[in-house]
């Protein structure tokens, strides 16, 4: 079995990868979302299948991070792993020799991990999870799951390394900070009204000219490929695309790269869902995973730069929220037969959504 379920992750991330005998399977947490998205990732998962082979940490965002605080809190969760890949401060300008653990070095995350010893980064010898120069790294678990890493390299990490105070207060892991702090509050970005009832050219929507993100956070995410059993999925995490751009040309492998499923970056923004990254991903099936709170998630720039992605076969887009933003591309059965494409969502609100490959 290899199969990939979408959480309920608010504006966020949380995906659970499950693979192998289906009687035992194997299981990879990637992010864990808001801090209620533990308590469904918990109710999701029976209590017999609560080991984790491996949780992925991607970067430090309040909407990938904060229900990893639940799930590593021995007081809250019952999960144990294999092993955690994240990069705290200490890897951001990585000292092998160096132990120590400064007050900025010293949020939440790193606390619990070092103060319950857990296992951490092993695959790379405790080192920073990144490329090896501008190559790709391939790490095989014991499942037999291929990873292939495509982001961060080495200056994505450095760049993060003079704001790394302030992203941890931002993503809530100062211990500082108070749990009660204001925070900043939703926006209501409606629908879609750049293409009223999609009457207007999606080609032209897909060729306007955005800006790519330069977030230093985003370009510190862990984003890879997963392989299994002959099957690909790529997870973009909120990676920039240039970078996993320059990863998949350095591959060494036909390109466009044929995917079973592809993971959106950044919850469908534009400034990630670039079509110089789509023109290296070949694949039906798209991902993605935001309530559309804060940023107004997905783009219909991004929406339409993959519908117009040229293909073989319809197009799958998987949402894990019936949301004003992506609501309208089902509206249309006009639309997605010009277009040749099919929407999924929940099959009940707060529910996963769960792809079979």
């Amino acid at each position: 079995m290899f199969e990939v379920t979408m959480l309920p992750a608010s504006e966020g991330d949380s995906l659970l990868i499950r693979y192998g005998d289906p009687t035992a399977p194997r299981r990879v947490l990637i992010d864990a979302g808001r801090k209620a998205t533990f308590k469904q990732l918990l109710e999701f998962l029976p209590e017999e299948e609560r080991h984790l082979e491996l949780f992925v940490i991607s970067h430090v965002d309040r909407d990938h991070i904060e229900g990893a605080l639940e799930a590593l809190d021995p007081g809250r969760s019952d999960l144990t792993f294999d092993d955690i890949w994240f990069n705290a401060y200490r890897h951001l300008l990585w000292q092998p020799d160096s132990e120590e653990f400064g007050a900025v070095q010293g949020e939440k995350l790193t606390k619990l991990i070092v103060d319950r010893k857990l296992p951490w980064n092993e695959a790379f010898e405790g080192g920073p999870v990144r490329l090896e120069g501008d190559l790709p790294v391939v790490r095989t678990l014991a499942g037999g799951l291929k990873i292939t890493l495509l982001s961060p390299d080495a200056a994505k990490l450095a760049r993060l390394e003079p704001q790394w105070a302030e992203e941890c207060r931002r993503a809530g892991l100062d211990p500082a900070a108070s749990a009660t702090a204001e925070q900043p509050q939703p926006e209501d970005y409606g629908p879609n009204d750049d293409i009223e009832d999609f009457g207007g050219s999606l080609e032209d929507l897909a060729a306007e000219t955005t800006v790519e993100d330069t977030a230093p956070p985003n370009g510190s995410s862990i984003a890879f490929l997963a392989e299994y059993d002959g099957r690909t999925v790529f997870f973009g995490a909120d990676a920039h695309p240039s970078m996993l751009v320059a990863s998949l040309d350095q591959l060494g492998r036909e390109l466009p790269l044929r995917c079973d499923l592809i993971k959106i970056p950044h919850h469908g923004s534009q400034a990630n869902t670039t079509r110089e990254l789509l023109e290296r991903l070949d694949g039906e099936r798209f991902m993605i995973s935001t309530n559309g709170s804060y940023f107004g998630h997905p783009d219909e720039i991004a929406i339409a730069r993959i519908l117009t992605r040229p293909s073989d076969g319809r197009k799958t887009l998987y949402f894990n929220y019936d949301q004003d933003r992506t609501r309208p591309w089902r509206e249309s059965e006009a639309q997605r037969n010009r277009y040749r494409f099919d929407c999924v969502y929940p099959s009940a609100e707060g529910e996963p959504v769960t792809v079979t490959l």
